[in-house]
């Protein structure tokens, strides 16, 4: 009975370890899968200005670096081709309203329509613009459900 038992705790104690180990590496990996599907893998930001640490650091910084332009993207396409996907983002928060309705401290992001496959979107209704929407400067907008709740546009 106590060789029974021993090898009982033996047994169950090498499988709580097991257990534990790969619901540690199983964590691990959904963690990184989700990340990098959030900030797209492999992802580059080429910026004026990417990050400041005081005002005085940002405005040095904004005249020290010459602007990025839309004709620096149409190069970058250029020298690669099709084998990297590259898309101009411009984001700030603005106060947005409709009528009587407002919503205060909206992120409004400017970006291509090949976004969507750098980076996970989640649309809960509709879905994001084409690229031919892009090249005929269709006017056309992905609003968050945040904001149509809101703004209820």
């Amino acid at each position: 009975m106590r060789t029974f038992l021993t090898l009982l705790g033996v047994i169950v104690g090498v499988a709580s370890v097991v257990m534990v180990g790969a619901a540690i590496e199983g964590l691990g990996t959904y963690a990184s899968d989700s990340t990098s599907r959030v900030f797209g893998s492999n992802t580059f930001l080429i910026a004026q200005v990417a990050n400041a640490v005081s005002r005085s650091e940002y405005f040095a910084k904004l005249k020290q670096n010459r602007p990025i332009r839309p004709d620096d993207l149409t190069y970058l396409k250029a020298l690669t081709g099709d084998t990297i996907l590259y898309s101009a983002y411009n984001q700030r928060v603005e106060d947005i309203r409709r009528e009587m309705l407002r919503s205060e401290g909206a992120s409004i992001v400017g970006a291509n329509a090949v976004l969507p496959e750098m980076r996970e979107i989640n649309l809960s209704d509709g879905r994001f613009f084409t690229d031919q929407e892009e090249r005929s400067a269709q006017p056309v907008a992905v609003i968050g459900s945040e904001a149509a709740d809101t703004v209820r546009f």
